[in-house]
């Protein structure tokens, strides 16, 4: 279990990107950078992340999870903060996307540094929907669009850093099944930017893993790769 003494938080108005800085720093597990506006966030598969202010940007560097679930982890930590905070009830897209009213406001993207892990989280606190990229502005939403506390951004800071620490070292699977919105959709699932095969997401192994049954009857079960959902959560 991690030791919370030993949790050093850098915060910055303004960084490239959180993640980077972790690495920059060969920052030892236990340290967290946030930001508050990213220049060069980054999604997975190297996409950009659009990190727009009203946002909080937050990396976690902690040991080598061998289990391979602490990004789900992380993203039920993530719902516990806004239930914490604001009592906002956040659904999970697997594998660790979260969503509200069936708009993404939070990405998760883990990155391995030797011995040690880095899990980024970016949230959309409070960011004006004008504040998105045109192309995102049918799919990205906020925890607010309007009527946040004040200093929101802070109080969610200082929940999730807490909630994430947490359930980093907890057995979180059933807090993550509660949560997960992709049972019963259509989803097509992707690996390497292509379309494997399309189904109805059946199911959750008790290691996160996605089982989703194809037209012909039999299931598979999904470790890695993304999926996308077909219709509407």
């Amino acid at each position: 279990m991690f030791d919370k003494r030993n949790i050093n938080v850098i915060d910055f108005q303004t960084i490239d990107s959180t993640n980077l800085e972790l690495k920059r720093r060969n920052a030892p597990a236990g340290t967290v950078v946030t930001a508050l506006n990213q220049s060069n966030g980054r999604g997975r598969l190297g996409r950009s992340f659009s990190s727009p202010s009203g946002g909080l940007y937050i990396s976690f560097c902690i040991e080598m999870d061998s289990s391979m679930t602490a990004t789900a982890k992380a993203a039920v930590a993530v719902s516990h903060a806004a239930e914490e905070a604001f009592g906002i009830d956040l659904k999970i897209k697997w594998l660790n996307d979260l969503t509200l009213d069936g708009r993404k406001v939070c990405g998760i993207l883990a990155e391995a540094m030797g011995d040690r892990m880095i899990i980024g989280i970016g949230v959309n606190v409070c960011t004006p929907s004008e504040a998105f990229p045109p192309e995102l502005r049918n799919t990205a939403g906020s925890l607010f669009n309007s009527g946040a506390p004040e200093n929101a951004v802070q109080l969610f800071k200082q929940s999730l850093i807490r909630c994430f620490f947490d359930d980093i070292d907890s057995d979180c699977l059933s807090a993550y099944r509660s949560r997960l919105a992709t049972i019963g959709q259509n989803v097509n699932v992707i690996q390497a930017g292509q379309t494997l095969y399309q189904g109805i997401a059946s199911g959750l192994t008790d290691d996160y893993h996605l089982l989703v049954r194809t037209q012909d009857g039999e299931v598979h079960e999904i470790r890695t790769g993304e999926v996308t959902i077909r219709n509407a959560l």
